[in-house]
């Protein structure tokens, strides 16, 4: 493994110094007193992607239960990457295998890894505290649920266990729409593997219980990076190559509104729309970006692309 080769990989089998430094970078994004992560409109680049997820979702794109879902959470953990290499370019946005329990992930060379300690994640259960015992949730002033920071809840009953007994494994989520015809796999894929990420939100439970404030803490880009990696497999498949082709891809769903409408909230077309990217600070993409474009239907680089799946 070369630090700043720009493959995601496995969090659990990175090494320490690079896990301090993601961590670091998190803390980074997060400083309002920082010039470098702060937009036009007053908010550092951290508590900016809670905003978007939020709004975007609230103001009726299909990111959520929708054909959207894949490409436009691949932007949006794509974009948090680049921020993050504004603060430490060697570093790339790895992934949590979510088969395996976050607080003993083998990291491939025979040991057990915590994710969940005051070196990386903070806790697994209540306030998440160091190092992230500054990081706001806005999930306390809205639903009044006296969460004001992120928070963690994995159970030890059933409920709480580990992942990979109740998610299926990456090769059935990836094959589970091979033999269907090749309009339709991309909508059934999607459809299991959405089921899969719901699963894991819940079980890291607390803040990740709610989509509106999930994006508060920093496991959920570790999360959302497992989804975007088992999209890429799926893409990926030397027997599928159509799954790269921005015209294919989608297969039935490319007639979908919300595949045909522009990436929001970073177009800066959608209603009501969010600033950085519309007047006055002016930093949508110019011309708008489309599903379509090469930049989400060519997936990222993981240490799983182009497996073979049988």
């Amino acid at each position: 493994m070369v630090l700043g080769d720009g493959i995601r990989r496995n969090i659990a089998s990175v090494s320490k110094e690079e896990r301090d430094r993601l961590r670091d970078a998190f803390i980074t994004l997060d400083n309002e007193n920082d010039p470098r992560v702060v937009y036009p409109d007053g908010v550092t680049f951290w508590d900016k992607q809670e905003e978007i997820h939020k709004n975007a979702h609230a103001g009726g794109l299909d990111i959520h239960d929708g054909p959207a879902f894949l490409p436009w959470h691949r932007e949006l953990i794509n974009r948090l990457e680049e921020l993050i290499r504004k603060v430490d370019d060697k570093l790339s946005l790895h992934y949590w295998d979510w088969t395996t329990d976050p607080r003993s992930s083998p990291d491939g060379k025979g040991n057990m890894v915590n994710l969940f300690t005051r070196e990386f994640l903070g806790n697994a259960n209540g306030n998440a505290g160091d190092p992230f015992s500054n990081f706001e949730s806005s999930e306390g002033a809205e639903t009044g649920n006296g969460h004001d920071y992120i928070w963690r809840n994995i159970n030890n009953g059933v409920l709480g266990a580990p992942p990979v007994n109740f998610i299926p494994l990456d090769k059935t989520i990836v094959t589970f729409a091979d033999e269907k015809p090749e309009n339709m796999q991309f909508q059934i894929f999607n459809g299991i593997l959405q089921d899969a990420h719901n699963y894991a939100h819940g079980y890291i439970g607390g803040t990740l219980t709610d989509s509106h404030y999930s994006f508060h803490d920093p496991c959920v880009f570790l999360l959302h990076s497992n989804v975007d990696r088992i999209f890429a497999l799926w893409q990926t498949n030397p027997k599928y190559k159509w799954r790269l082709n921005p015209n294919r891809v989608y297969g039935i769903e490319s007639k979908s509104g919300s595949l045909q409408d522009d990436v929001n909230p970073w177009a800066g077309t959608l209603i009501p729309r969010l600033r950085p990217w519309a007047p006055p600070d002016n930093l949508q993409d110019n011309p708008p970006k489309k599903y379509t474009d090469t930049s989400i239907v060519i997936p990222h680089s993981y240490d799983t692309n182009g497996s073979i799946i049988t």
